[in-house]
């Protein structure tokens, strides 16, 4: 009986030293009012206002405009956009042609976000890195006749479609980031 009288002591000692703590098992910001400033490298506004929507629409945190108890600081830290679907160009009698041109792509941004308590400026979580992507379908030859701005995804012109990226990929981005803010701890 002693033995395990002593196991338990030595556990509960052990536990405490590691600054372990019974808890509700939520990180201390769920709930709190969180600010966003402009994400750094955001030249279309279209990821920091997602971010701020999906904060707002998310039911764990409030956002707070100006203040906030915690303050989430993002930036961009790479966007690329690659082919990877293609087609053949069709010539003038309507054959294929030997030229390939895309007419699917794929826009990816990285960004890197911290929660910094407001009062303190001490850095809570991160810096963490999330990435997101969508994959769109366009025309390539510029000045058809069936431009679409955008329908499900699916868009006709190259240029209006790189131009729904920002808008796209920043949900994304705002689900995942709240969706860590959520669960870290």
């Amino acid at each position: 009986m002693r033995v395990h009288s002593v196991f338990w002591f030595l556990l509960l000692c052990c536990l405490a030293s590691c600054n372990y703590r019974l808890g509700c098992g939520e990180a201390p910001w769920v709930g709190s009012t969180i600010a966003v400033p402009y994400v750094e490298g955001d030249t279309t506004g279209e990821v920091t206002q997602a971010i701020v929507r999906e904060i707002a629409s998310s039911g764990a945190f409030q956002y707070g405009q100006n203040c906030g108890c915690y303050t989430l600081c993002a930036t961009i830290l790479d966007r690329d956009e690659e082919n990877i679907g293609f087609r053949y160009e069709l010539n003038k009698n309507g054959t294929p042609s030997k030229t390939i041109i895309p007419v699917e792509s794929r826009g990816r941004y990285l960004v890197e976000f911290s929660l910094v308590e407001s009062c303190s400026g001490c850095v809570v979580l991160g810096p963490i890195r999330v990435a997101g992507s969508v994959e769109y379908d366009h025309e390539f030859d510029e000045g058809t006749e069936q431009l679409n701005e955008l329908s499900v995804g699916q868009v006709s012109d190259v240029e209006a479609a790189r131009d729904a990226v920002p808008q796209l990929v920043g949900k994304v981005l705002a689900q995942r980031i709240v969706d860590y803010l959520r669960g870290a701890w």
